[in-house]
């Protein structure tokens, strides 16, 4: 019969080797190879290991190393849920919940996204327990329910996560879960500016503009403005090109037209069609007019149709043809070439 120490002994030097093949991988993957990273990982995930599990999953999913597979990366995520609390376990649960979300390997399914978040949210993830925030503020997958939401924002936040803080000065703002307090929104959405969180910087921005729950400061609001908009908020970016196009700042205005109008905001395709029509920035150029008004009509714009019938009035069939070609290769490249 083996001693107590002669056990000790074994199983450290078997979790010392569990440890070194994990590392080895880390090492692997952090260089590039995936490839040798699956191979140390997978016979430890299937000797039950769940931090390798979790990995191999992650593998699976990003489709390093392996082809990629969300079905496998699913059935190894369950594998490392159900073996420890692990923060592998934690984080695989989270995992889970978001494959049921969008569909991932498994059929959309909001109850199950929420109860796979709840379950890691209450391992202590952060990541899950803003979303289990998020699905009682929407009541998607439960019944929405804003004073549970909060709770779990607040929670989040403790953590630092900076989306719970913008959260939580959402829900002051509009009264939900808590009564309704301007400047206990301002000072949430302070906190999250600080962070550089993009629609924190953009709503504090509106409220210095009207003096909502802060001291009317023009200043501080085209600052707050400006960093929302390089912090890549759609709406701010549009902001700040129509303030350059109305003090005639004619090629700042395209520049900022144009990152507005990648994120697919309508009124700056609409802008940007005018402005290669008229020449405002830029040389004159119908083709590209016609591509924009094209695309704001196709995202809503409701002047767009006849902006573009009205350019195509001026243009040669071949014209057209090439325009409708540069329309088609911005919406199948999601709008990274538009003739940029």
């Amino acid at each position: 019969m083996k001693s107590l120490l002669s056990i000790v002994i074994i199983t450290f030097l078997t979790q010392s080797a569990i440890a070194a093949s994990l590392q080895d991988g880390l090492n692997a993957a952090n260089n590039g190879n995936f490839g040798k990273a699956f191979n140390e990982w997978m016979p430890l995930a299937k000797n039950n290991d769940p931090d390798a599990q979790f990995l191999v999953g992650r593998l699976y999913e990003n489709g390093h190393g392996v082809t990629k597979n969300f079905e496998q990366a699913l059935f190894w995520y369950k594998k490392a849920s159900k073996l420890s609390n692990s923060s592998a376990s934690v984080d695989a649960k989270f995992r889970i919940s978001l494959f049921y979300f969008y569909g991932l390997g498994v059929e959309k399914d909001y109850s199950e996204s929420f109860r796979w978040a709840l379950e890691s949210a209450k391992g202590g993830s952060s990541l899950a327990q803003h979303s289990v925030g998020a699905f009682f503020a929407e009541g998607i997958g439960v019944q929405q329910d804003y004073n549970a939401a909060m709770n779990w924002f607040k929670i989040s936040a403790q953590s630092n996560n900076i989306n719970s803080v913008y959260s939580i000065g959402v829900m002051y703002r509009h009264g939900q879960g808590v009564p309704q307090n301007n400047e206990e929104s301002a000072k949430w959405f302070e906190i999250a500016s600080k962070k550089n969180h993009p629609h924190a910087l953009f709503h504090l921005s509106k409220m210095y503009e009207q003096g909502i729950g802060v001291n009317t400061d023009y200043n501080k609001s085209l600052l707050l403005l400006k960093k929302s908009a390089e912090a890549g908020h759609i709406e701010a970016q549009n902001h700040v090109a129509s303030d350059y196009f109305f003090s005639k700042d004619y090629k700042n205005a395209l520049i900022w037209y144009k990152l507005s109008a990648r994120g697919q905001h309508m009124l700056s395709m609409g802008q940007l069609a005018y402005m290669y029509n008229n020449g405002r920035g830029t040389e004159k150029d119908i083709i590209k007019a016609y591509m924009w008004a094209e695309l704001s009509a196709l995202n809503g714009y409701k002047t767009g149709a006849n902006v573009r019938d009205s350019y195509a009035k001026k243009m040669t069939p071949l014209e057209i043809e090439e325009a409708k070609l540069l329309v088609k290769q911005c919406i199948s490249s999601n709008y990274s070439k538009c003739g940029y």
